[in-house]
């Protein structure tokens, strides 16, 4: 269904109020508590928490005078994406840096309730779920509330990560109906981050032409576009810097005489991919730390087969799809929305950095789960017992490791083996057995014409 239900079914309305409530109190409990934690301490000595905004915030100061935004501004903190972020923060750097920062809060706030919102929408309609305004905020609270670790790091930190959600939300939804729109979201946000980069080798599977074509043209004219700013050659000077920062982690040194952004290693204690955590082992080892990517793309591939062999036990097509004009139909739809999450997993665990406040991106993760939970998977009659086995396996291992309650050696363990990641892999798995389970129930693969792309397919 394409517009909210009318006549809402009772089950439903009651849900609205109380969702709606739930929601407005936790995103009001953010605004409190981050504005608080900004307050200068003269108590404790401290100018008060701005997290990763100070960098942003200094890299837009930096472009205004006419200064290197990749010199550190404190001991190694320093900018290190494109310089698209820091000229867009340009109108918040005439300002201090405490008022600057409450500006911006409140826009990281809505972007993370509109992620939540949008996706809940989009997810329900891609499974083929009635849309109700109750089931909607439902879905988005209970995400928000099995994410509410990773929102409030991120949104006290007010990092660009919940942008990177949006964008990736916006993309989903966009992705039939608009993709040179989907596209052009892909490409900003591929220039505030280098994570969609993921995403194009998928739409090119896809057949998603339009989308692919507007992503690469759209990336480049975002990537230019600071030079209104900045200039010409500035601007190409700070494109090189952050590209070779990112070359750094698949193993290309640049020439000694290059700048490069001040990215973090490999084997960054503080990551919690599979590749960092391999990373680490080979340097224990005391082997050459690059090998992890190769290592880390065969446990990816690894779980490539895996979801090949759901796909091909449930009779659904892996390889081949049809064109992008037919994709909107079942069992596509649905399966689009599975693989757009697998992106977000594929992003998160195989990463050569995942920060735990890049976590936030697995809200995607928690909104498919929650949409199939409230009620879908019962209705057809699949357990939700492996479902909610591994949401709460994420949860938990999402959360930890919890301070004062674990050992400092179990902490360790937990960075040293990306234990976030381990889960993160465990919840895919479960999801991706239910949702293909939730289409197979309801007939989506013998959908009209669905044998002839099976028998094009294997």
């Amino acid at each position: 269904m394409n517009s909210l239900d009318r006549n809402e079914s009772s089950d439903w309305a009651g849900a609205r109020i109380v969702s709606a409530l739930g929601l407005a109190a936790l995103f009001a409990y953010f605004l409190v508590y981050i504005n608080i934690r900004m307050l200068p301490d003269a108590k404790h000595h401290h100018l008060g928490h701005f997290g990763d905004f100070a960098t942003f915030y200094e890299a837009s100061r930096a472009a205004i005078e006419g200064r290197d935004m990749y010199r550190p501004y404190e001991e190694n903190l320093s900018y290190v994406y494109p310089p698209l972020l820091a000229v867009c923060f340009e109108p918040l750097a005439h300002f201090s840096k405490l008022t600057a920062a409450r500006i911006f809060l409140p826009i990281n706030i809505l972007a993370a309730l509109a992620a939540l919102l949008l996706g809940a929408r989009e997810m329900l309609r891609r499974l083929q779920i009635p849309l109700q305004s109750g089931q909607i905020l439902a879905v988005a609270l209970f995400a928000g509330l099995l994410g509410e670790n990773e929102l409030r790091n991120q949104l006290q930190a007010m990092e660009t990560d919940v942008l990177m959600l949006l964008a990736f939300v916006l993309a989903l939804v966009w992705l039939d109906r608009r993709p040179i729109l989907a596209g052009a979201v892909l490409g900003f946000a591929l220039n505030i981050k280098y994570l969609p980069v993921v995403v194009l080798p998928w739409l090119l599977l896809r057949r998603r032409w339009k989308v692919a074509g507007s992503l690469v043209v759209c990336t480049v004219i975002w990537g230019l576009l600071p030079a209104l700013a900045i200039g010409w050659d500035t601007n190409l000077h700070c494109l090189r810097i952050a590209l070779a920062g990112m070359l750094k982690w698949v193993g290309v040194v640049p020439p000694a005489e290059m700048q490069i952004a001040n990215v973090h290693d490999l084997a960054d204690g503080l990551s919690v991919s599979i590749t960092s955590a391999l990373a680490r082992i080979l340097r224990h080892n005391g082997q050459p730390i690059p090998r992890a990517m190769p290592l880390a793309a065969l446990i990816a591939g690894a779980g490539l087969l895996l979801a090949w062999g759901v796909y091909r036990r449930n009779r659904l097509p892996f390889w081949k799809w049809p064109d992008s004009s037919r994709q909107s139909r079942r069992p596509f739809a649905a399966l689009a929305a599975l693989e757009w999450v697998t992106l977000i997993v594929i992003i998160l665990a195989f990463s050569p950095d995942t920060n735990p406040r890049h976590l936030v991106l697995a809200a995607l993760v928690n909104v498919a789960a929650a949409a199939l939970l409230l009620g879908p998977l019962h209705q057809r009659g699949i357990s939700v017992v492996p479902l909610a086995c591994g949401t709460a396996i994420l949860f938990f291992s999402f959360i930890m490791p919890i301070k004062h309650l674990v050992s400092e050696q179990t902490a360790h363990l937990y960075f040293r083996y990306s234990i976030a990641s381990c889960g993160l892999l465990v919840m895919y798995a479960a999801l991706l057995w239910s949702v293909v389970r939730y289409i197979r129930a309801g007939g989506d693969a013998e959908d009209a014409g669905f044998p002839v792309i099976m028998s094009d397919a294997f």
